[in-house]
């Protein structure tokens, strides 16, 4: 019930032109500084190739990174950081055969 408040909240919030702007320049701040921390994972390819991994999977880990919020926001017993380690592992996986494809 928690989870669907707080959508219903999101989406109400989204509609105010300035809220709607603070948040577009929020989650673009956040995704430029998630693909920051991905390219840094990656810098034993080299720049160039860690910014390409770090673009294929920025999206999807603000995706991870939210919905494992979201779900522990409506259930606090399940903590955070095993989610963030899972979620590591997975983005890790995508990485590799991301790179295999480049082959």
């Amino acid at each position: 019930m928690r989870g669907r408040g707080a959508a219903l909240l999101m989406s109400s919030e989204a509609a105010d032109t300035e809220v709607g702007a603070v948040i577009t320049r929020v989650r673009d701040d956040g995704r430029d500084y998630m693909e920051v921390q991905i390219a840094g994972a990656y810098a034993d390819l080299g720049p160039a190739r860690a910014a390409e991994v770090a673009a294929q999977l920025s999206h999807f880990a603000i995706a991870g990174f939210d919905g494992s919020f979201i779900a522990w926001q409506s259930n606090p017993a399940r903590a955070m950081v095993p989610q963030m380690a899972n979620l590591a592992v997975g983005l890790d996986a995508l990485a590799q055969a991301f790179l295999l494809r480049q082959e």
